[in-house]
């Protein structure tokens, strides 16, 4: 009964080990986003130079 419960502790600390080296692949770095966003009336004033384009509702 007590080999059990260690071979049980040890599988599950394995495998929570290799569950937390996984590297997250969700989030895409912040250069590589194209965003695309729809402005009502004039365009706003920003500091940096965005790409406007006009498109018809």
């Amino acid at each position: 009964m007590r080999q059990r419960t260690v071979m049980t502790l040890l599988a599950l600390s394995l495998l929570l080990t290799v569950c937390m080296l996984k590297k997250s692949t969700l989030t895409p770095k912040a250069s590589t986003i194209d965003l695309t966003i729809a402005v009502v009336g004039t365009a706003p004033v920003l500091t940096q130079s965005p790409d406007f384009h006009s498109i018809d509702l």
